[in-house]
């Protein structure tokens, strides 16, 4: 336990969640996505940090500012009251960060003596302009992906990426390709699970659903490896689901590429050798030990074990990540 001692501690239960919220700024919207958190009813980067932004668009819309106030210091001060409350749901990605931190730039930058209308205005067009660089991102990555998998060809994924969905959905609907897609899953959520589900229906794909156990029997069947991740660090590392570094390993050894797919609203200035650094305990409920053991595991790992990383930007090396920052500043 002490290699775990500099994390902290897993996001309480859904009853705790309840009696987190703050006495003023708390909105429903919020409340609601903390429990969905809480659950793991909505995870992925993505989907999360659209989730969050949909619900800020609902705080947005219904707030009040005092009426001594300066309207767009009240609103940010809701907001930052609002974020805390889903963090101590669970703790946020860093693709949520990065969004709430370009949300708060963006009120901050409103003059003090702008008209409540047109701070609000102004703060939903930004959240709706956010939320929409992060679908098209999604969706460039599925295209420049799919340019990755050839006709016949097997694919390996791990969990479930929407950015790996997209590059399947856009192989198969658009480009017409067929071919064979390796789904690796483990517990304690099984996310290959809705993977499978979200590519059932794609003509001219034929899907294998394996546990991890059966990581090496899957790589000697395929030609290319796709993995999602959560952030895109600045050393070229890669944060991802637990066990993409296992999954990378495996393919480096059987001399296999392997492809981040990482839209750039999740590159990070942060630098991160392991993953104990920085990381998420996984709630004690998700496991169960012996009464005698105490379980204990982490959402993310680090690996470096990349080819290239896929963004809506092309294909790039995962050290030009400091590069593009740059540039997009």
């Amino acid at each position: 336990a002490s290699l775990f001692s500099p994390l902290p501690p897993p996001a309480p239960s859904t009853p705790a969640v309840r009696t987190l919220a703050p006495q003023r700024g708390s909105h429903p919207a919020i409340r609601k996505l903390c429990r969905s958190y809480a659950l793991n009813l909505t995870t992925g980067a993505n989907t999360r940090t659209l989730s969050m932004l949909s619900a800020f668009g609902s705080v947005v819309s219904t707030f009040t500012p005092s009426p001594s106030s300066v309207p767009s210091h009240d609103l940010l001060s809701c907001l930052k009251e609002n974020f805390t409350l889903l963090t101590a749901s669970r703790p946020h990605s860093i693709s949520m960060g990065n969004a709430f931190s370009s949300l708060k730039s963006h009120v901050t930058s409103i003059p003090p003596n702008t008209p409540w209308p047109s701070v609000q205005a102004s703060a939903q067009a930004h959240i709706a302009e956010y939320a929409e660089k992060v679908r098209l991102a999604t969706a460039a990555v599925g295209r420049l992906g799919a340019e990755k998998v050839r006709p016949g060809s097997a694919v390996l994924t791990y969990g479930c990426s929407s950015a790996a969905v997209e590059v399947f959905r856009h192989a198969a609907l658009v480009e017409s390709k067929s071919f064979e897609v390796w789904v690796v899953d483990c517990g304690p959520f099984w996310p290959g699970r809705r993977c499978v589900s979200a590519l059932s229906d794609l003509p001219g794909v034929r899907l294998h659903y394996v546990s991890y156990s059966g990581l090496s029997y899957a790589m000697q069947r395929v030609s290319l490896v796709l993995c999602g991740c959560s952030a895109l660090l600045s050393n070229g590392h890669v944060l991802a689901a637990a066990g993409t570094q296992g999954v990378a390993m495996v393919a480096r050894k059987k001399r296999i590429p392997v492809l981040a797919l990482c839209e750039t609203y999740k590159f990070s200035k942060k630098v991160q050798l392991d993953a104990f650094t920085w990381n998420e305990l996984l709630p004690s409920s998700s496991s169960s030990p012996p009464d005698d053991v105490k379980g204990l595991g982490v959402r993310y790992d680090v690996t470096r074990e990349v080819e290239g990383v896929v963004c809506e930007m092309g294909y790039v090396p995962g050290t030009s990540v400091a590069v593009i920052l740059r540039e997009m500043e």
